[in-house]
């Protein structure tokens, strides 16, 4: 018996409309895309795989290949319906979700057998996955609609990881899958995935060259998807990398097609160095120098995304790297006057953090982006210098609590030969550290600042700074507190209070000259 599930026609894309969750099929989306709030995916790399999938539609659909097109596109407000039923009509078999001969997005292979469906799934239990407040297991598995399965089959392709297949080769990570990508919102759909639409073409913007131009395809148009190359053919090659061999089987369950099974093969394998590398760029992800090279900004446990944001905006030309591709781009948009000046944008960061092939979480930030720093660099530049404060007193509050542990531990410490060892010193920082207090109790301040920074920068850093003398200070008594109140804590505490004292003047009591007026 066939089954069939066309994409473009059945609704499988969660959306927001008019305050209401609602499924839309792949036309209806793009069709309707400016009566669209936005997506409603299930997890951030189920987002960030639909928007990787829309982009690259659009890309191959409308480009665009300069600014000029770019804005007559924003200046339609919608996306031209006949130039999208032309690209459909033509490729609409292969928008098949079961289709028998090129099922959208899969292949299969005979070397391996039909598994449950739970492997797709990296939040549900799973091997190495531990099962929280999911009660599915590889046992009993789980069952899918063709809508769900959908969606988990294509954030499978852009953020599987690596492991053992069970063949001689090993499945290998994603593109995309280590890192954390940025997306532009806008007031709508049509506004986001425009924001997000790069110039098309092998320039510096994006470093994913294009090795063969007749041969950068997606991977539907392509007749061999997975045709042997380390490295894509261009963009639309790489956002469309079939990083697996996956193959759905559907069935029936109670007069209605499900999906409970399905098998898995390593794909694609996309050479290491051309991601981590300076070669091919990611284009939605920020890449930063490193010891041994750019390598690509992940989700941190102990770090939350705003604190890297000045160099995320960073849209000028000098040492080190810029901004991720899509924000560089909006940028020279909006340098040519073809945005407004007083707009106010917010860039969605989506992805994972992983160890090997396990998740560890999810991750979904949202920053904010004055247009105003679009404008103008020295907004960055103000927002970069309170930054580097709060990360320089940070070090100093990591130093503050540190010299607390050597007095606790060793009461003469300050003398000469007389310190514990450092294992021992870094075991009572983790017991004592307040880091976590420290930022967490900037968050909020660091939202007012970056909006305030644009109309007054210097009002703006006078009280970033206030604030983070205070958090500082709350942040060592919080571990002045945890060391307790005998003689030793006692001395640690005035250790402590020295050096972040010391701290506290020497990047705080600086004069308003730093501030970079326009």
């Amino acid at each position: 018996m066939s089954f069939t599930y066309n994409l473009l026609t059945n609704p499988w894309i969660p959306c927001l409309v008019s305050g209401k969750k609602e499924k839309y099929s792949l036309v209806d989306v793009l069709y309707k895309a400016e009566q669209i709030s936005g997506l409603l995916a299930p997890v951030p790399v189920v987002q960030a795989s639909l928007y990787r999938l829309l982009l690259c539609i659009l890309g191959r659909v409308f480009g665009p290949r300069d600014v000029n097109e770019w804005v007559q596109i924003h200046q339609k407000q919608a996306f031209d319906r006949k130039k999208l039923q032309d690209y459909f009509e033509r490729w609409q078999s292969r928008f098949d979700l079961f289709d028998e001969q090129r099922p959208f997005f899969q292949a299969g292979d005979p070397r391996v057998k039909p598994k449950m469906l739970l492997k797709m799934v990296p939040h549900l239990s799973s091997g190495n996955n531990a099962t929280l407040f999911d009660h599915s297991t590889e046992a009993t598995g789980v069952t899918f609609a063709p809508d769900e399965a959908a969606l988990y089959l294509v954030a499978l392709q852009y953020y599987g990881l690596g492991g053992l297949s069970g063949l001689e080769e090993k499945f290998t990570a994603a593109p995309p899958s280590r890192g954390i990508s940025f997306f532009v919102q806008g007031q709508n759909l049509f506004e986001t995935l425009l924001l997000n639409m790069i110039r098309i073409g092998d320039d510096q913007l994006h470093a994913i060259p294009t090795s063969d131009e007749a041969g950068d395809m997606p991977g539907w148009e392509m007749e061999d998807p997975f045709q042997a190359r380390k490295t894509p053919f261009g963009l639309f090659d790489y956002l469309t990398w079939h990083n697996r061999r996956v193959l759905l089987f559907p069935e029936w369950a109670d007069d209605v097609v499900v999906v409970r099974k399905m098998t898995e093969a390593p794909g694609l394998r996309l050479e290491n160095q051309l991601i981590d590398g300076v070669t091919i760029r990611d284009p939605y992800q920020y890449y930063r120098q490193g010891s041994q090279g750019p390598t690509v900004l992940r989700f941190d446990e102990d770090r939350a995304v705003w604190r890297d944001s000045a160099s995320l905006f960073r849209f000028e030309e000098g040492p080190g790297l810029s901004a991720p591709p899509n924000l560089t781009w909006l940028h020279t948009i909006f340098k040519m006057g073809k945005l407004e000046k007083k707009a106010a944008y917010r860039v969605n960061a989506l992805g994972m953090a992983a160890d090997k092939a396990k998740v560890l979480f999810y991750g979904d930030e949202s920053l904010p982006l004055p247009a105003e720093y679009l404008e103008d660099a020295s907004r960055v530049a103000n927002l970069k210098i309170a930054l580097n404060k709060a990360e320089s007193l940070s070090k100093t509050l990591y130093a503050a609590v540190s010299g607390m542990a050597e007095i606790i531990l060793s009461f003469d410490s300050d003398l000469k030969g007389s310190k514990p060892k450092k294992e021992m010193v870094e075991a009572m920082y983790n017991h004592l550290r307040s880091d976590r207090v420290f930022w967490s109790g900037l968050e909020n301040g660091f939202y007012t600042l970056i909006q305030q920074i644009p109309s007054e920068p210097e009002k703006a850093l006078t009280s970033w700074d206030d604030l983070l003398r205070r958090q500082a200070r709350a942040a060592l008594e919080y571990s002045q507190t945890l060391a307790g109140d005998d003689l030793r804590a006692r001395k640690a505490a005035v250790r402590g209070s020295a050096i972040l004292g010391g701290g506290i003047h020497k990047y705080l009591e600086t004069t308003r000259e730093e501030v970079v007026n326009e």
